[in-house]
């Protein structure tokens, strides 16, 4: 129903974590991942966003940045970006325009590549 309305970002939040049941379901849906261009995800730590960013990836879902709880603090933030190679939005970039327009370009991008393909 959302996608169907004439807006040009929507924002959802999915609640849970990726292994619970439903979650999971979700995230393995062919449909979902068809009308998500993008993911971030909110981790804890930085075991939690090696996880959670791998788990991702083999579903095979865009993830455009690692947020949450693990953006508080400075030394999690350098350990999940060497570990993941993502980008790790600290609580600061939460609220900066300039990080929006960042994550949905590269959403965009990978939509529009994966259109091409």
């Amino acid at each position: 129903q959302l996608a169907r309305t004439d807006v040009d970002v929507i924002v959802l939040e999915v609640a849970d974590g990726l292994h619970q049941v439903e979650t999971r379901a979700l995230l393995r849906s062919e449909r979902f991942r068809g009308l998500a261009d993008g993911v971030l995800f909110a981790a804890q730590d930085a075991c939690g966003a090696t996880s959670g960013a791998s788990a991702l990836r083999e579903l095979g879902h865009n993830l455009c940045a690692v947020t949450g709880a693990i953006g508080a603090a400075p030394l999690a933030i350098q350990e999940a970006r060497e570990e993941t190679g993502e980008y790790v939005i600290d609580i600061l970039d939460l609220a900066d325009r300039e990080v929006a327009l960042q994550l949905l370009g590269s959403a965009g991008r990978e939509r529009q590549t994966a259109r091409a393909v």
